[in-house]
């Protein structure tokens, strides 16, 4: 069975779900993670690059230009507010947004979704605020008689203005479904999901 693709120049489409080569980065406690996707890799590496010697960067170093066509509309960017309470999308690439199935700019998450995924969602931005370093992870979206429907790929990256404080962040998400996407439920539609892996970059 083989994937329909979502942004063609970042998934690579000739193999079935679960069957991507895994490319290894060290992870900060010695770990192997495996980011698959070559678009997701490369915004790591550009992340890391604007960075410098500093922990992470600001939003002033993001520049969308400076990142790959095809990717942008699979990138987020995310404000914490309220302490790290709440999560704003202050900018969601438009297949993003289709994906979901709702707009998603301009709009906090817990005003999209609710429940168990709400929990888990937030669980990611807040381990990525308390460790201030990028997390990857990725998870599987189950259709109605609990067969796969989709996965996802994540990769989030810090962002601060001081140095210190994890004020925004970027990320980048990436589907593969055996599916066309115009016949897979949106992903904010309730539904179950289990996570697949999660790592600390």
């Amino acid at each position: 069975m083989c994937c329909a693709t979502v942004g063609t120049d970042c998934v690579e489409n000739t193999q079935s779900l679960g069957e991507m080569s895994d490319i290894a980065i060290l992870t900060a406690r010695g770990e192997v993670a495996a980011i698959k996707n070559r678009c997701l890799r490369n915004l790591f590496a550009y992340w890391d690059g604007q960075r410098g010697n500093r922990p992470m960067p600001s939003r002033r170093d993001i520049d969308p230009l400076d990142l790959e066509p095809s990717v942008l509309p699979y990138v987020l960017l995310t404000e914490v507010r309220h302490g790290g309470q709440r999560f704003y999308y202050r900018l969601a690439g438009t297949a993003l947004s289709n994906i979901a199935g709702t707009q998603m700019s301009g709009r906090y998450i817990d005003e999209l979704v609710s429940g168990r995924y709400l929990e888990y969602v937030e669980s990611l931005y807040r381990e990525l605020v308390t460790r201030r370093r990028p997390l990857y992870s990725e998870s599987t979206y189950l259709s109605e008689l609990g067969e796969p429907d989709r996965i996802t790929e994540r990769l989030m990256m810090p962002l601060s203005e001081d140095g210190e404080t994890v004020s925004m962040v970027l990320s980048g998400q990436l589907f593969r479904t055996p599916v066309p996407l115009h016949e897979a439920r949106p992903v904010f539609q309730d539904g179950q999901f289990r996570e697949e892996k999660r790592f600390i970059l």
